[in-house]
């Protein structure tokens, strides 16, 4: 007896079943994970060293209140006084010789004049020194004179400056190695036209005006610091290595005499320093 073919239906579903048992004995595929980015790595670029701050050089002149130019005088060491045995002068009073620091400081390159003295006067209302009417010295570039002490400080103090200490005042006139002028160590015969001196024998019979004799000049360049006037400084003494009287054996740099703050005289003017501020 012949077999009845199976249904179609038969067919599909073992198929189906096959199928079905194939996958579950298929290996899992598992995947890994993913690795995890890190950051990228910063390295630090190496620090360059920087040059140390250098503090601010003061200036080698500037201009004063007065309309003065003023000359810086460097900080340092330099040789004050002179011994007796170095002048004939007995009755100066002398400080013996010896090194002294300062620091830096300006100094004017020349003295008060007439006309700085009158911008003073007229901007204070302060009195007119002695021989301010005499045209032997009141001409507007000769040093004003006839000032006491009192009125030299009362103009540096307007001016926003102070008289020079006597140590400030010498090292501007003769720098730092001891010579007794401010060109040199010894008078030659040619010195007298290096300052104004002996009345008439330079060719000024009474002040001269101010920076007349630039071959006198100091080490630094100040002015006038033999003859012309003494001046006043901090502790009513005046330096200045003599006047415009005075004879040649009289000038030089470490002159040293007091007087009472009161006192005027043809004779005695000023100039005026200043601190070096930072």
């Amino acid at each position: 007896m012949q077999r009845k073919p199976l249904p179609k239906i038969y067919f599909i579903l073992a198929t189906l079943l096959i199928f079905i048992v194939n996958c579950a004995k298929a290996p899992q595929v598992i995947e890994a994970p993913k690795p995890v980015e890190q950051p990228a790595q910063v390295i630090p670029k190496p620090v360059e060293p920087q040059p140390a701050v250098q503090p601010a050089q003061p200036q080698s002149t500037i201009i004063g209140k007065d309309g003065a130019e003023m000359i810086l005088i460097p900080a340092g060491e330099f040789i004050m006084g002179v011994s007796r045995g170095e002048t004939n002068i007995p009755y100066y009073e002398h400080l013996h010789r010896q090194k002294v620091f300062l620091n830096a400081f300006y100094i004017d390159r020349c003295e008060a004049t007439n006309a700085q003295y009158k911008q003073f006067m007229d901007a204070t209302g302060h009195a007119a020194p002695a021989y301010w009417n005499d045209e032997k010295f009141n001409q507007p570039n000769q040093p004003v004179v006839g000032v006491s002490w009192h009125d030299a400080v009362a103009y540096c103090k307007w001016a926003g400056k102070r008289l020079p200490t006597e140590a400030e005042w010498e090292k501007a006139a003769r720098g730092i190695d001891g010579r007794m002028h401010p060109w040199g160590y010894r008078w030659g015969r040619t010195d007298r036209l290096k300052c104004n001196a002996n009345a008439i024998d330079d060719g000024y019979q009474y002040t001269a005006p101010v920076g007349s004799f630039p071959n006198g000049a100091s080490p630094y360049g100040v002015m006038d610091m033999l003859g012309n006037v003494g001046e006043w400084v901090a502790k009513s003494v005046v330096r200045g290595g003599g006047a415009w009287k005075d004879n040649p054996n009289r000038l030089f740099c470490a002159s040293h005499v007091t007087y009472e703050p009161t006192i005027t005289s043809s004779s005695h003017g000023f100039r005026c320093a200043q601190d070096v501020t930072p």
